[in-house]
């Protein structure tokens, strides 16, 4: 799941997706796409575009893992979509993850903005 390659990226998305995996282990990939500096713009939209099928599809108490996707980004833009997402869809059991992941993501955002140059 740390390819850099979208294609394989996009490989492992429907792999994760599919009975060729365990449940538990499908959602791990799913978010370690989405994590990936190289591939999470891919792994996000794919997230955000397929919401209820994830939902539906893994165990409810799997789901916190899903707001862990916030702390691996650090642009202002993707901070104010990503408060609004997880507002907008909130995770079952994972009220104080998601918090926690969005402060992270803040984190984040505020050091690249303090020492981007």
């Amino acid at each position: 799941s740390y390819f850099r390659q979208k294609e394989l990226a996009g490989k492992t998305i429907a792999i994760a997706m599919s009975d060729q995996v365990k449940l538990q282990d499908g959602l791990s990939l799913l978010c370690s796409v989405a994590s990936n500096p190289y591939t999470r713009d891919l792994g996000w939209a794919y997230v955000k575009q397929n919401w209820t099928k994830i939902v539906k599809r893994f165990p409810k108490q799997s789901l916190p893992s899903l707001a862990g996707i916030a702390a691996s980004f650090d642009t202002a833009a993707r901070e104010a979509e990503m408060r609004a997402w997880f507002a907008g869809h909130p995770l079952p059991f994972a009220k104080t993850r998601t918090a926690r992941a969005l402060e992270s993501m803040h984190t984040r955002v505020l050091f690249r903005q303090r020492y981007a140059n």
